[in-house]
């Protein structure tokens, strides 16, 4: 890339882009050359290592939340034109340059390297795909027998994004061979004559020019908002968010999320128009929306521009007329007292600074483990049992339940794999076994469904490797679970397992071992990856969501809690800490 002018390299630096997690598999990109399509020749490998260890809280190159810096603040990438005659070489790596600055000003420049008829048809928002740094660029040349010239770009690959922004990780020793093909033109120039659709980004032009942001999507029965984690450019940033927002959700979450927004509609006026602090969201759709649609459409796209900071209020035009209804209330989660289990085999909860029993009835209680909220009541297991102890009266709500039970909002409680499928379980007790064919065989070590109840993340073990996944939830009219969708991979987790959390909304947790040392790795659902080595001897996490604080329990017994950066001692003889899902 080019800042200020200076040649600083295609790659513009040397840090690179985590290895993180895939959500789903972004659609091939499209080559085209002299107005031929064929299918891209990216090839990159499929099995992700997700095996990066960084800093914690997480840091690096791409920054894992909303924008902190209006457009007027941001660094500006900058490239020149081809020089005259250029070798073909110096016309790619100036493409590239080019390519890395085309944010900032609609890839015009970029376009100067290639033929007139391609430079009309490419596509450099068909995608992206980021590479580490320069360092490891091979470039080749050859002559065609038309006497062209084909230059072969070989690289390691960190990442690619699709068009609207899905990020997928690759594996670490992934790399890709491109071929650019050149001819001269009528000046005796040499241009780009043949190429794929999108861009290559090195990862440090990427973290200048991206930014991650959650989508708000709707649960089906548009009670609560579904977050969707994508990558997007800073430039015109509300415009791509909108954009991605009228697409839909991921592919992942397709049939468990719903959204207001209907099929078929578009954003017009060329974006969103950002005006002292307002900006005016313009759709236009063929669909008649209620009052109570038009609030729900307000309060998801409300959600999905909150943070920005150039935008203060929103104002939503729909088919030419302002919709002023009042944003649709979604449901926030409530605040609840942390459990954990004592080591004199109790279950207790922490009010004030106090770790008190919880009343429950002779014989309720002897062996707890695992204790979680089921709306004011909670839910553990018991000598193989499921329990619940709703105002000191305890039910036995199925049998043979030793897995760690795991809560949604409609009060559904996932479990253990029964046959091909998962077990799920009300508060009346009915039960349900929901299709999951790809478990078949494995051992599967956690379940965990979103607090949403769209998303379900698994955690199984095949041979020596244990793979998460996650997988949207299809639901029936009464918000009982039917079908799962197909298994997207996250993350490989090394070593021993210990136990899945989630952080946040799109953001999880792992601890696990790895050469004799405890691990928590933070893994976004459509984003990047980091790791912390944690206190020794650390084996069971939970994680406050009114404050994301993280505690840990010790195989000795040992609450702590990650406070300013250190691990500090809370109790002692527990184990299961919880907060609910």
């Amino acid at each position: 890339m080019r800042r200020g002018g200076e040649f600083v390299g295609a790659a513009g630096g040397a840090s690179s882009v985590k290895r993180g997690v895939r959500a789903h598999v972004p659609p091939a990109l499209v080559s085209r050359g002299g107005g031929r399509a064929g299918v891209v020749a990216v090839v990159v490998a499929a099995a992700l290592s997700l095996s990066a260890c960084t800093a914690y809280p997480q840091s690096g190159p791409v920054q894992a939340a909303n924008p902190d810096l209006p457009d007027l603040a941001q660094v500006a990438q900058t490239a020149s034109g081809p020089i005259k005659d250029a070798s073909p070489t110096e016309i790619l790596s100036g493409f590239l340059r080019a390519s890395a600055a085309g944010l900032d000003d609609d890839f015009g420049t970029a376009r100067r390297f290639l033929t007139p008829e391609v430079a009309g048809s490419w596509d450099p928002g068909a995608g992206v795909l980021i590479y580490p740094s320069d360092a490891g660029l091979s470039i080749e040349r050859s002559q065609t027998e038309a006497g062209g010239q084909v230059v072969k770009l070989a690289t390691a690959v960190t990442g690619t994004l699709s068009r609207h922004g899905q990020f997928n990780a690759t594996d670490p020793d992934a790399r890709t061979s491109l071929s650019f093909e050149m001819s001269k033109d009528a000046a005796g120039q040499w241009r780009i004559s043949h190429l794929e659709d999108g861009v290559l980004l090195s990862s440090a032009s990427f973290s200048l020019a991206y930014t991650a942001r959650t989508l708000a999507f709707l649960t089906p029965d548009r009670r609560a908002a579904v977050a969707d984690l994508r990558y997007l450019p800073l430039r015109r940033l509300p415009t791509h968010v909108m954009n991605a927002l009228v697409v839909g959700p991921a592919p992942w979450l397709e049939g468990a999320v719903a959204s207001a927004i209907p099929a078929g509609a578009q954003l017009t006026g060329g974006g969103v128009e950002l005006k002292n602090g307002v900006a005016e969201v313009d759709l236009a759709t063929e669909t008649l929306l209620t009052p109570q649609e038009r609030s729900q459409l307000r309060a998801q796209v409300e959600a999905s521009l909150a943070g920005i900071p150039q935008v203060q209020t929103v104002q939503i035009i729909l088919n030419g007329e302002e919709v002023d209804n009042a944003a649709a209330a979604l449901e926030t989660r409530t605040t609840t007292n942390p459990l954990l289990v004592s080591s004199e085999n109790s279950l207790r909860h922490r009010i004030g600074e106090e770790w008190e029993q919880v009343p429950a009835p002779e014989g309720a209680v002897s062996a707890p483990r695992h204790p979680t909220y089921l709306g004011a009541s909670i839910v553990y297991t018991d000598g193989g049992q499921l329990r619940i102890l709703e105002e000191r009266e305890a039910r036995v709500l199925a049998e043979d339940f030793r897995a760690a039970p795991s809560v949604d909002r409609l009060g559904w409680i996932w479990g253990e794999r029964r046959g091909e499928g998962l077990s799920v379980i009300n508060a009346a007790g009915k039960t349900r076994t929901v299709i999951a064919p790809w478990l078949a065989g494995a051992q599967v070590l956690q379940v965990l469904i979103s607090r949403d109840g769209a998303r379900l993340v698994t955690v199984r073990k095949q041979g020596s490797a244990v793979r998460v996944e996650a997988m949207g939830v299809a639901r029936d009219a009464e918000g009982a679970p039917t079908a799962l969708g197909e298994p997207a991979f996250v993350a490989e987790v090394d070593g021993e397992f210990f136990q899945l959390a989630w952080e946040n909304d799109v953001q999880l947790l792992a601890l696990h071992g790895r050469e004799g040392v405890s691990v928590l790795d933070r893994i976004q659902l459509g984003g990047l990856r980091s790791s912390q080595r944690v206190q020794d001897g650390a084996v069971q996490l939970a994680v406050n969501p009114s404050d994301r604080a993280i505690v840990v329990v010790t195989k000795n017994g040992e609450l702590l809690q990650y406070q300013g950066g250190v691990w500090r001692l809370s109790t002692t003889g527990v184990m299961d800490p919880s907060f609910g899902n």
